[in-house]
């Protein structure tokens, strides 16, 4: 609803997976924020770990860093994760699987959701602009 300073985006389908999986790029037009909401439906155990990464694009070489990495989740049972960045925000440790980073976001920017080993997940990726 951009008239209302928010604007939905679908960063990664909901699929299964087995490998390190990155969003495509997501343009950023004049907002400062993002948030993400990782939906896991289906996991391999709890032995396993995923690792939600925002990443930034050099516009010249087309590279990617990462500029904040959330804390892994490991988990034997289907769960939801909420990842919130903007400037403006004090920062929390995950709480209630809801985690906030005081960062800007890149003019070009994905997430990427990191896997520890080859196992299958499933899940989606949502969120928006802030």
């Amino acid at each position: 609803d951009r008239e209302r300073g928010v604007e939905d985006r679908t960063f990664l389908i909901s699929a299964a997976r087995t490998v390190t999986t990155p969003s495509g790029d997501q343009p950023n037009y004049n907002r400062m924020g993002a948030w993400a909401f990782l939906n896991i439906t289906a996991n391999p155990g709890g032995v396993e770990t995923l690792t939600a990464e925002l990443q930034v694009k050099d516009p010249v070489s087309g590279t990617y860093l990462t500029i904040t990495a959330f804390p892994a989740v490991a988990i034997a049972t289907n769960a939801a994760y909420v990842y919130y960045v903007h400037p403006g925000n004090v920062e929390t440790l995950a709480v209630a699987n809801f985690e906030v980073e005081q960062l800007s976001v890149p003019r070009i920017f994905r997430w990427r959701i990191v896997h520890s080993a080859g196992g299958s997940w499933t899940y989606s990726l949502g969120g928006g602009m802030l």
